[in-house]
């Protein structure tokens, strides 16, 4: 390995040993970039999920009072909250 490096300059010696470290790094930060973008696309998909969850949730809150206390006040709301959930859906 000597002999070979003996060759060059001190110049290239330092960028023969110095550019593979360069470019690790590079692909580390690279692949870092690309993991994060990933990483928010599938927290974005699940809080949509958990945003959907608790509208279903207060969906079926409100038709089980309505169907507890059958009268216009808890239908409304539960027509409501109903409403609601379709929109977003």
């Amino acid at each position: 390995m000597d002999r070979i490096l003996a060759r060059f300059r001190i110049q290239t010696k330092v960028i023969i040993l110095v550019l593979p470290l360069l470019m690790t790094i590079v692909a580390v930060g690279a692949t870092g970039f690309y993991a994060t973008g990933v990483l928010e696309a599938r927290l974005n998909t699940s809080n949509d999920v958990v945003r959907l969850l608790s509208g279903f949730k207060a969906v079926y809150a409100g038709i089980t009072t309505f169907l507890r206390q059958p009268d216009d006040a808890t239908f409304k709301q539960a027509s409501n909250t109903t409403a609601v959930q379709i929109d977003e859906l």
